[in-house]
């Protein structure tokens, strides 16, 4: 079943999100394998 388009957005916006979160960690220093294993799951 396709998505909706509600759905894709919010599916995009979860990944810019997270893209995010795991750019700002690694400016930090604190990219850990926990930040990369939520993607695909």
């Amino acid at each position: 079943m396709p998505l909706t388009e509600e759905e894709v957005t919010e599916e995009c916006c979860d990944l810019i999100a997270q893209e995010e979160r795991t750019a700002r960690n690694i400016l930090l220093g604190s990219d850990t394998a926990d930040d990369y294993a939520v993607v695909g799951e």
